[in-house]
């Protein structure tokens, strides 16, 4: 199964294929990744949404399981050693725009993999783009069950959370995607509802950091 079969508009968010940079790290952190996952006549594809900031990774931490495979492309750049090293040599903004998009093919390999071998699947992502809406489109023609939860958060909130996270961690994110992605979430919301087996809402907005589920 190609990946151009599941998200025929994936070319738009990737320069290139992964076989043209794969190399023995990449490999390991995706093989590595799937190592405990079983297959599933029905495989479960769980998408967590939302702009940067929102909570998404919390939000799968507190739900994961041995038998999902758990994909987000900054936990596979965090994997990647260069990345490491650059953050310590260059600061966390230059490592970020130098590996991004190799974490970014690299996760998409990984789902690829995860998809091919009828894995559960949780995948971080703010899904705000045609591949994705394509992606659950053709995964429930190959038989999984599809969810999205997305986690809602006030921009200047979440711009708040990445700082101080990018302060602890070195992680870094533009508040500019944050913004850019927020302005997107209505429409896709709204896509995905027409499509996804079920879809959820969870509000992070409040100081506590609860996920309070949102009625429609």
């Amino acid at each position: 199964m190609r990946l151009t079969e599941l998200m025929p508009s994936v070319t738009k968010l990737i320069p290139c294929a992964y076989r043209d940079i794969q190399n023995k790290i990449y490999e390991q952190i995706i093989e590595q990744t799937l190592s405990l996952a079983k297959p599933a006549k029905r495989p479960l594809f769980v998408q967590v949404s939302g702009i940067p900031g929102a909570g998404k990774s919390t939000f799968c931490a507190n739900r994961l399981s041995p038998d999902k495979v758990f994909i987000s492309f900054d936990a596979v750049m965090e994997q990647i050693p260069g990345y490491r090293q650059d953050v310590y040599n260059l600061g966390s903004a230059a490592a970020f725009q130098k590996w991004e998009l190799p974490a970014r093919i690299v996760g998409y390999e990984l789902l690829r993999r995860a998809v091919s071998r009828r894995l559960n699947i949780c995948l971080e992502h703010s899904g705000v783009n045609d591949a994705h809406v394509e992606l659950f489109e053709n995964l429930k023609k190959h038989g999984f069950v599809t969810e999205v939860d997305f986690i809602l958060c006030r921009p200047e909130i979440a711009i708040r959370r990445v700082a101080e996270r990018e302060r602890q961690t070195s992680r870094h994110t533009p508040p500019a995607l944050i913004t850019e992605r927020f302005a997107s979430l209505k429409n896709y919301a709204a896509r995905y509802r027409a499509i996804a087996d079920k879809v959820a809402f969870y509000d992070t907005s409040r100081a506590s950091f609860a996920f309070e589920a949102l009625k429609d």
